[in-house]
């Protein structure tokens, strides 16, 4: 590689040259292409040793065909899962080609502690409890007018028989980043000179929305003459953070004042920061976190205390914990997909949000895969239409995606439904069902007619006959789901009530450590437990390479759940091959 110096660097011998340069022996400030190259070198090493790629939209991550063995790699970190009596030899041969560190057992990954436990299924009934197949839709008799209590959340339904045992078996993960949100809220209170004592803790990251301005177009003019003169507003001596964010007597004022925040220099760093942890295993962050990022380069007051909320709110949930385990054989598992959509909930343009979540449900069992909370780009002019572009995303970037996947690591095993086999004794194949609760979005999607929404594929490039071809499909099983069971509302709508808020974070895993009083970790286990069969590593690297190379929670972890699946097994962690996790 040749390069250039500034003119105040060339050497004597340089004088008088036109646009010298030289051979670059030693990259200080990172060579421009470094990960490029690293992802090059490591490619090769790791597929001489009988690995191969996943695909080619699953950057850095390998499967072993022969072993059985899952193989993460982001950047310097390396996190492989495979039988035990294979790791050694596993490892050996990674080694030889790359250098690095020893490999430890599986802990800590990408700056999230990974804590394996071992419980039993009635400890997660309240999670169990939720399947949608467990809620069907209730059909609402002709002139009722049966009141419904918005401000509890919705009863359990008790008509379907539970299929999970009490007494099974499960073993899972715990995502723990507490120590990372304990950072995020020291780093704002130093960025904003906030004593950490004086935040109090909140239940939700939301204030009320319904109370922000409307993005009001031709907004009349006031009667004050132009050439009148401005009159001047006295600052307020006190910062609108420290005022209460929950609605009262000022709230309806405070919240139409349209003055620039005082956070607005520090947000974007204060964002970014929590965004990463909500992206890995902080999936009830989403919502909030991504409808604030828009705000950025237009932040407000209302910013302000939005972001304050968000703060509160993290002390609040600081010892929240992201979970999944497994219980159950391959053939009881299902890959589920949930796709919901607010509408016009974003008061500012009155865009709507999409929300999608992924998921391996069981009997036994339910580990999340990914959460996403987007905003759409376009407005929508009802329901319907925010519902399928929601569908639209979600089968797009989680649901096909996944298949690939979980097609390449499970062969012709079956994650879906026995009524999704094309006739008896037949091989069974990978089935996501989707779920969504909106019937006139489904019966667009089985039907591919949407005559009021032709003009859909102009506005949001959404098209209505890719849909209905792709859940027509025998990849692909739509299924009704009720909004009690939604998984995917948390990642669409603003909750206020403490009460819905914990059930939505119910549905997508997220326990308070409190909760989780009663299951074993495994660190703290009898000598019997199983062997562990995950170990992390780290390589060490002769150029400084970019963060670009994989995803960071692609398939960060990947083999948690064959861990745990794996410790199920009669001989432990040597019976066979087990399902994967990927994130």
């Amino acid at each position: 590689t040749w390069v250039s110096l500034p003119s105040n660097r060339w050497p004597a011998s340089w004088k008088g040259m036109k646009n010298p340069v030289c051979p670059l022996v030693l990259a200080l400030y990172g060579h421009p292409d470094a990960g490029g190259y690293w992802e090059q070198h490591c490619d090769e090493r790791i597929c001489s040793l009988g690995f191969e790629k996943i695909a080619w939209e699953w950057p850095g991550v390998y499967w072993h065909p022969v072993k059985q063995a899952l193989l993460v790699i982001y950047v310097d970190d390396f996190k492989l899962a495979a039988k035990h009596k294979d790791q050694d030899e596993l490892w050996k041969g990674i080694k030889s080609v790359i250098d690095m560190d020893d490999e430890s057992d599986d802990g800590r990954f990408l700056g999230c502690m990974h804590e394996a436990f071992e419980s039993t299924a009635g400890n997660f009934s309240d999670v169990l409890d939720w399947q949608p197949q467990y809620h069907p839709r209730k059909a609402k008799m002709p002139g009722s007018t049966e009141a419904t209590d918005d401000s509890s959340p919705p009863a359990a339904a008790d008509e379907i028989d539970r299929e999970y045992g009490r007494s099974k078996k499960v073993r899972g993960r715990k995502y723990n980043m507490q120590e990372y949100l304990d950072g995020c809220i020291k780093r704002f209170c130093e960025l904003a000179n906030i004593d950490e004592d004086t935040i109090k803790p909140a239940p939700t990251p939301f204030i009320d929305e319904s109370k922000d301005p409307h993005g009001v177009v031709d907004e009349p003019a006031t009667k004050t003459s132009v050439n009148a003169p401005a009159k001047s507003k006295k600052k307020k001596k006190t910062p609108s953070i420290d005022r209460p964010a929950s609605a009262g007597a000022d709230s309806e004022s405070s919240q139409t004042s349209n003055g620039s925040g005082e956070l607005a220099h520090i947000s974007a760093k204060v964002l970014m920061q929590i965004m990463y942890c909500s992206r890995y295993a902080r999936f009830d962050l989403l919502r909030a976190i991504g409808a604030l990022a828009t705000q950025i380069t237009k932040w407000t007051d209302i910013g302000d205390r939005k972001l304050y909320r968000i703060i509160q709110y993290l002390k609040y949930s600081r010892d929240f914990r992201q979970v999944g385990f497994i219980g159950d054989p391959l053939h009881k598992l299902r890959l589920a997909l949930f796709t919901d959509a607010d509408f016009a909930g974003d008061r500012s343009d009155f865009k709507s949000t999409s929300g999608v979540f992924l998921a391996i449900y069981g009997p036994n069992s339910f580990f999340p895969l990914q959460g996403v909370s987007k905003k759409q780009t376009a407005t929508s002019h009802s329901t319907v239409e925010a519902e399928l572009v929601a569908m639209d995303a979600g089968l797009r970037l989680e649901g096909l995606p996944a298949l690939t996947l979980w097609e390449k690591i499970l062969g012709a095993q079956n994650l879906g439904s026995a009524e999704q086999c094309s006739s008896a004794g037949a091989e069974r194949t990978v089935v996501l069902d989707v779920y969504q609760d909106n019937q006139a979005t489904n019966r667009i999607a089985t039907s591919g007619k949407a005559p009021t929404l032709r003009h859909i594929q102009r506005t949001h490039s959404v098209s209505v006959c890719w849909i209905h071809d792709v859940v027509s499909g025998d990849d692909v099983c739509l299924r009704d789901c009720d909004t009690s069971a939604q998984a995917a509302d948390i990642f669409t709508k603003h909750f206020v009530n403490k009460d819905k808020w914990l059930h939505a974070c119910k549905l997508i895993g997220l326990m308070p450590k409190s909760v989780l009083s009663t299951v074993k970790d495994c660190s703290s286990a009898e000598p019997s437990t199983p062997k562990k069969t995950i170990r992390v590593c780290v390589a060490r690297l002769a150029m400084q390479s970019s963060s670009s190379i994989a995803p960071p929670a692609v398939a960060s972890a990947g083999a948690d759940a064959a861990e745990s699946r794996n410790a199920l097994s009669k001989e432990g962690s040597d019976a066979g091959p087990s399902i994967w996790h990927a994130r």
